[in-house]
């Protein structure tokens, strides 16, 4: 199930709302590192964590 998540960057601090099966790497906005990798289904975390899920 698909849901939006609110992550926060390890790096940074920096929060934002992404959707879990996002078709594109998300970088931080900040420092450009890379916090989560698509798959091709739900996304891979690397350099982030979960703070809420909304849906």
């Amino acid at each position: 199930m698909s849901k939006f998540l609110k992550i926060r960057c390890k790096k940074s601090g920096v929060e934002m709302i992404i959707f879990s099966h996002a078709s594109r790497n998300i970088r931080c906005p900040k420092d450009n590192d890379l916090i989560a990798q698509c798959t091709g289904g739900k996304i891979n975390l690397i350099n982030a964590e979960i703070i809420e899920e909304y849906g």
